[in-house]
């Protein structure tokens, strides 16, 4: 019983705070949708992200395994 009760309250509490990051990110997207240079920047810190993790990923030591 006791982790049907705790399974319970961590999807609603994973339900509330998904549907505030939601509201959130409708609230914010129009300003952000028409201004050009936040466009560009999100474009480049998404790309930099990439390849950041790309590189983390080819130069990780390959750990445990077969």
């Amino acid at each position: 019983m006791q982790s049907i009760l705790l399974g319970s309250l961590f999807v609603a509490i994973a339900a509330v705070t998904d549907t505030a990051y939601a509201v959130a990110a409708g609230a914010v997207a129009p300003a952000l949708g028409s201004a050009r240079g936040i466009r560009a920047l999100g474009r480049y810190l998404t790309g930099g992200a990439f390849i950041g993790l790309a590189l983390f990923t080819a130069l990780a030591e390959k750990r445990g395994g077969s």
